[in-house]
This record gives C-alpha cells, sequence and structure tokens, in this order.
C-alpha cells in the first residue's frame, strides 16, 4: 500500500547517494593551495539539549559536513541550512553557491537541524521531546555551529560568513541573519517562508495563475476546475467506488466525513503543487498536456495524471485516519520521523503555521479549511490547538522578524505557489523574482541553456555572494 502523504512535503526529497567523508588535512592550506578533489570531509559538534535553561548544561552531538575542495586559510564559510526533508548534502557538493567558492576559496558545509535527519537530541519524537523543536532552540544551534566552524575549521574569529538555504532553511538563514548580526554575515533565501501567516488563501489561489500563462493551452486551468467539479457531483451522489477507481485509492471514499474528503482534495492539489516545484514551466505544460487526454472527462484525465506520475502500481491511502496513524509514530527511523513529516507538522501547529485553505472564490472546494488543519494538529498531538494560541505564536515570530534586514537576499518564483510566505519586495536587503519557474531553480549552477530570467538571477545571485564574500577588516587591536 502507497503511502499518499509525501505530496504534503513543502519541499522535494533528492534522490541522491552521498558520497565517503573522511577527514583530510585541509584546514591550513595557504592561498596559493591547489583545489582538490576529495576534501569532503564529516564531523561532529556539540550544542546544548536546551539553550534556554541555565541549570540544564548537557550536550549532544550533532553530525555536520564540509565541502573544503576550494578552501584556504581566511576564505569564507558557506553554511546551507536544510530545508524539511532534505536529508542529503547534494547541495554542498554541486550548484551556483559551490561554484562560487572556487573563485573565492570559501568552505561549503551544511547540517542536519535539530530532530531532522541523524541529529536527534532525544531518545524519540515524543510530543513532550518535541518541545525542544523550536525557532529559538534551532537558531542557536545555529549559532553554536558557527563559533564552531570559525575556531576549529576557519581558525579566524573573523571569518566570512554566509548563510543560505531554501524553504524552510532560507527562514532560518535569514532569521538567524537577524537574531545574531555578529556571527552572521549575510543571509540568502531561495524560496524562503519567511513572511508568516497562521493560514493564507493565497496558495491555492496562486495555483490558478501558475495554470494560466501557459499560452499554449489557455483551458488548462478550466478543464482542472471542471475537474474538481466533477469529483464534487460524484461525492454529493455518493458514488465512492468511481471515485476510488479513478484515484486508484485503497478504499473507497466516505464521502460523509469531512477529514477525508479535505485529505483527498489537499493531497490531489499538492501533488500538482510539488510537482511544479520539481519541473517549473516544463511541469506546467506537461500537466497541460496530460488534462488534454480525455478531453470529455477532465476528472478522468486528472486522476489519471496523479496515478501515472506519483503511482507504482499500488493504492494510495488517502484517509485522514491513516495520515494520524502514520504522523503519530514517535519512534527513530519511521517513515513519519525518518522523512521529517511529524517533525514538520509539530513546528506548523506550534509556531510556524503556514496552512493554506480554501476560500469561496476560488475553485478549490472549500472542505481544506482551517479547522481541517487544527484538527490534523490536535489528532496527531493529543493536544487541543485552538486558533488563538497559534495566531498569538506566528505573531510572536513575526514581530521578530517581520522587519527588512540589511545584508540578506531573497529569490521567489513568480509560478511558486507558496511565493505569497516570501519577500517579493525588500526594503534594506535585495529581493529577486523569477518568471517561469517555482521553487529553488536559483541553487543550481548558472548554464549557458538556462531561460534568460533564470540566467539572470543566477547572475544577480553569484554577483552578492561575491561581493559579501571580501574580508571584512578585523576591530584593531587595543
Amino acid at each position: 500500500m502507497k503511502a499518499f502523504i509525501f505530496l504534503l512535503s513543502i519541499s522535494s526529497i533528492f534522490a541522491y547517494e552521498s558520497p565517503v567523508y573522511r577527514q583530510g588535512d585541509w584546514n591550513n592550506r595557504d592561498k596559493s593551495a591547489e583545489p582538490q578533489s576529495d576534501q569532503f570531509y564529516e564531523g561532529f559538534f556539540e550544542t546544548r539539549v536546551d539553550h534556554f535553561k541555565p541549570l540544564n548544561q548537557t550536550l549532544t552531538r550533532f553530525r555536520y559536513n564540509v565541502n573544503a575542495n576550494f578552501f584556504v586559510t581566511g576564505g569564507p564559510l558557506y553554511i546551507y541550512i536544510k530545508d524539511f526533508r532534505d536529508n542529503t548534502t547534494r547541495v554542498i557538493e554541486e550548484g551556483l553557491v559551490v561554484d562560487v567558492s572556487k573563485d573565492t576559496r570559501a568552505a561549503v558545509m551544511t547540517f542536519d537541524m535539530r530532530f531532522f535527519g541523524q541529529n536527534r537530541p532525544t531518545s524519540d519524537a515524543s510530543f513532550e521531546n518535541l518541545e525542544l523543536l523550536t525557532i529559538e532552540q534551532t537558531l542557536a544551534d545555529i549559532a553554536m555551529f558557527i563559533r564552531f566552524i570559525r575556531e576549529y575549521v576557519g581558525y579566524d574569529d573573523y571569518s566570512t560568513v554566509i548563510l543560505f538555504g531554501s524553504g524552510y532553511g532560507g527562514s532560518l538563514a535569514i532569521w538567524a541573519k537577524k537574531r545574531y548580526p555578529t556571527l552572521v554575515t549575510a543571509g540568502y533565501a531561495s524560496s524562503g517562508i519567511v513572511s508568516l501567516a497562521l493560514y493564507s488563501f493565497t496558495p491555492f489561489d496562486l495555483l490558478e495563475y501558475a495554470l494560466m500563462p501557459n499560452l499554449e493551452d489557455t483551458d488548462c486551468r478550466d478543464r482542472l476546475e471542471q475537474a474538481y467539479e466533477s469529483l464534487q457531483e460524484l461525492m454529493d451522489d455518493g458514488e465512492s467506488d468511481i471515485i476510488a477507481n479513478r484515484f486508484n485509492l485503497c478504499e473507497p471514499l466516505d464521502t460523509n466525513d469531512p477529514d477525508d474528503v479535505a485529505s483527498l482534495y489537499e493531497l490531489s492539489v499538492r501533488s500538482l503543487m510539488n510537482y511544479m516545484d520539481t519541473y517549473h514551466i516544463t511541469g506546467v505544460r506537461n500537466f497541460c498536456l496530460n488534462m488534454r487526454a480525455i478531453l470529455a472527462d477532465p476528472l478522468h484525465s486528472f486522476a489519471r495524471w496523479i496515478v501515472h506520475e506519483y503511482g507504482d502500481g499500488s493504492c494510495f491511502d488517502h484517509r485522514f485516519s491513516a495520515l494520524v496513524e502514520r504522523a503519530n509514530d514517535i519512534e527513530w527511523d519511521t517513515y513519519s520521523t525518518s522523512t521529517g513529516q511529524r517533525q514538520q507538522y509539530y513546528l506548523q501547529c506550534t509556531q510556524l503555521g503556514g496552512f493554506p485553505v480554501a476560500d469561496r472564490f476560488t475553485w478549490i472546494p472549500q472542505n481544506v479549511s482551517l479547522e481541517y488543519h487544527l484538527r490534523k494538529c490536535n489528532e496527531i498531538f493529543g493536544r487541543e490547538f485552538d486558533e488563538n494560541t497559534l495566531r498569538s505564536a506566528v505573531g510572536t515570530l513575526m514581530l521578530e522578524f517581520q522587519e527588512s534586514i540589511e545584508d540578506t537576499l531573497y529569490t521567489n518564483g513568480l509560478i511558486d505557489p507558496w511565493r505569497f510566505f516570501g519577500r517579493l519586495f525588500e526594503e534594506k536587503g535585495t529581493s529577486i523574482n523569477i518568471e517561469y519557474h517555482s521553487k529553488s531553480a536559483d541553487l543550481a549552477s548558472l548554464h549557458l541553456n538556462d531561460p534568460y530570467p533564470l540566467y539572470e538571477a543566477k547572475r544577480q545571485v553569484d554577483s552578492v555572494i561575491r561581493e559579501w564574500s571580501v574580508r571584512p577588516t578585523p576591530p584593531p587591536e587595543n
């Protein structure tokens, strides 16, 4: 039985096999040293389990990885902050920032955030332990890592430190710059979720916009709307078996259960949003082409596309109860904890919010509501999460981090349904909006075959990082 819940990820998981890491003698390389090809280093640093209880000095070890192929003593330190469900090291092995490091002689490094990947400060992911998973605790970990890496890797208290990240990682990069300005030189958020809100109608509304620029198929958006209208009609008529057959569901849809209905709606929309994150305007065109497969039956075309794109022959489990059951597993190395699904839900339910909901002005059914998301929080964690408390928690973060911050860079894809949560305009920093692209296309290497908007965006990112990388003048000694 195939779990459909992976589509709830805000980010895509890289299917990438990491190289074997070894500790190399690269720390004291002179500026004239030749670049290497095998200087990948895996190490550990210590951070406090709880940064905000003075009498609790318990430490835990977190793993980190470094690409030092081009690093020389005194070079910049580029630290990639990972997105939800990105447990790889791909971004420090290849891409635009790695290319820049060849000329700036920087070290590029990354580590899993607390409770994600292999960096697990507690014995399991129970609700009581996850109370140590907060934005503030995570930012303090980043500060600890910077102090460690400056002392033991850079051997320099004044090394230039540039944080960069995608999605949630981009948020942390910017927020760490705000909270620890003496440690962080600059922050770069690629499709960062930095403009907070408890919930928003915009992601679903912007999905409509993403389908409309496709001039080769101006009816694509209308056909998807017709598909959802047909789905609603089948639900109204109680035709659960037909729906199950079309979408290859493991069990017939309970059309009288609002949570099961909302879960199917949300998963089907997220499937398209995640596809666009990966393939950008090419994905839009491919999707619209598939929506023409059965012109007389748009719902059949839509369901056929989902089954073909995300299916592996087994059925999809759409049930709300199955979603809750998977996310309720607190042990490490289960599906829920190894993918970070449970941890991501916890952050959304306690601090981040950012729930996409449908309003009466959009063609996406209104079953996907804030109440639906809050019921999901309540069922997963066995606690009552009310709107006012969560709104206050989100507001606390907004008060600290909503202001413009100097030496920051924000990139957004203009067909990214989540761009509402980014910074499309910035007073003190730099904001770059990329036409025809969705999430974090700018992290890949600059290529002559890139579409012009993407090429220009990457070129500007390259220039900004190089400008930031100029070594600052240390304060005079007394």
